[in-house]
This record gives C-alpha cells, structure tokens and sequence, in this order.
C-alpha cells in the first residue's frame, strides 16, 4: 500500500498485482487444460474419454480459481478530502470500477477487521460507520501493528476522530473523597 498526503487530502492505494499475476496464470493454464480435453493438441484422438473429462475439469477448476483470485482482491484507492469533509472508496475489479463516498460525520472511525478463519486471524483495515457498518478497505491481510501503526492512527487523527484508546472516563463519584485528594 501506498500513502499519499498533502495538507488537505490523503490518499491510501493498494495495488494487488502479485495477485492478479497469480489468478491470471491459473485461468491461463485452466484454458490450456480446457482446451487439450477438447483434442486441440497434437494427440487428437489419442486421449481417452476419462483423461479427457479430467483434463476439463481440472482446467475448469483452474479458470475458477484464477477469476476467484482476481475477484477478491480488486484495487483499492482510498482518498479522504478534508476542505470537503469526504472519503471515497474507489474500487477495480473483474466487474469494472464502483466509487462508494462517505462524509465524515457518517464515519464512525478507521479501524481493523478481522477475519479468523480457523485458529488464523487475518487482520484487514476498514472503515466502521455510525451504523455499525463496517466496510473493508484493503483485501490484503498483515499484522495488526503494522496497520495500527501506518494507517488506523494517522488516518483517525486525519479526520480528526477521537480514538476508542485514547476516551478517558474519569467520574468522581467512582472514588472516594480520600482516593481523589
């Protein structure tokens, strides 16, 4: 992920291409597969009816993960406009480009997803909305310090949202006369 930041905007991009090359080199080979179970090579008719079901099926299995690698992890731009108080979330994928905006006051604060799957957490960043929505930036997982760190603090603090941590409740009835003094 990239950050870009002047006084007024703030731009986070995440570019998956290493992913993208991977999904196409599946879908790639699941066409060659594909397309040998339809005789289209050398060894036309030599290939018996069972190799030839397999052969189409395992290329088919190899188009779907390639599209489903490519689908899940589209391109994110992320830019946050102070002067006019407005995120917007800008995303390519398989199916074309889809820009979602947001004002500030409907933002409750940047913050991590997890998704656990299994004993494996995988952290993701997000947006959490005044509704309790919580919308998913990045498709890429890392550590939640590296996140915290780069991106969730100076992004709160960009918009000038007070951070969970940082809410101090101090009540005096909570404490004695002797506990306060």
């Amino acid at each position: 992920m990239k950050v870009f930041q002047t006084s007024d905007t703030l731009i986070i991009k995440e570019n998956p291409g290493c992913l993208w090359i991977f999904g196409l080199f599946f879908a790639a080979f699941g066409v060659l597969f594909v397309y040998g179970a339809f005789n289209g090579f050398v060894i036309f008719g030599i290939q018996t009816p069972w190799a030839a079901n397999l052969t189409f099926l395992l290329g088919l299995l190899g188009i779907g993960i390639g599209i489903w690698t490519i689908y899940k992890t589209p391109i994110s731009n992320l830019e946050i406009d102070k002067t006019q108080n407005q995120v917007s979330l800008t995303r390519w994928g398989i199916f074309g480009k889809q820009t979602i905006f947001y004002n500030f006051d409907e933002i409750e604060r940047f913050c991590l997803l997890e998704n656990a799957e299994g004993n494996i957490s995988n952290w993701t960043f997000g947006i959490e909305l005044i509704n309790g929505e919580k919308i998913p930036i990045t498709s890429l997982g890392n550590h939640p310090e590296n996140y915290e760190d780069k991106y969730v603090y100076p992004l709160n603090i960009f918009i000038g949202k007070e951070l969970p941590s940082c809410q101090l409740n101090f009540e005096s009835q909570d404490e004695s006369e002797t506990e306060i003094t």
